[in-house]
């Protein structure tokens, strides 16, 4: 097992874990349901408690995705396997592509997903309420400036 990243659902007694290098729900990127549904070394999650969902950043398919256990589906929010190299986005669906999510944080409040986009060494949101995906930090840039002055 190579354990990745973890979420918990505390309401049932549930612990998510995001096994990326054997890919424990199969190799690919499929949405559909249980069954079919398929992944690349997912690596973040995090559990919607209200509305039974899990998002994943499904790091090597440049996707995020949701799981709804109430439909037993998975559907992909944003990208569609294609590195993006977007500093921007503001695009919806499949149509706005990522680069190499590596994490991700619901916000229940506002019902955004804050995603760490290692690719590009920023942090963007994806808002549920319109499904648009966009940069909310950094420039892309990668440094570290700890210190410095």
């Amino acid at each position: 097992m190579f354990p990745a990243k973890l979420a918990v659902d505390v309401l049932n007694n549930r612990l998510f874990i995001s096994d990326s290098n054997h890919n424990r729900i199969v190799e690919g990127l499929r949405d559909g349901n249980f069954d079919d549904a398929t992944f690349n070394r997912p690596q973040g999650l995090s559990y919607n408690a209200k509305k039974n969902l899990l998002y994943v950043a499904d790091t090597e398919n440049h996707a995020l995705r949701v799981i709804d256990f109430e439909n037993e589906t998975v559907e992909t929010l944003a990208g569609n396997g294609t590195k993006g190299s977007d500093y921007e986005g503001g695009g919806t669906g499949t149509a706005q592509l990522l680069n190499s999510p590596w994490d991700v944080c619901f916000e229940p409040e506002n019902e955004i997903v804050y995603i760490a986009m290692a690719g590009q060494h920023q942090i963007w949101e994806h808002k549920t309420s319109d499904g648009v995906t966009r940069a909310f930090n950094g420039n892309g840039y990668e440094r570290n400036l700890n210190g410095s002055r």
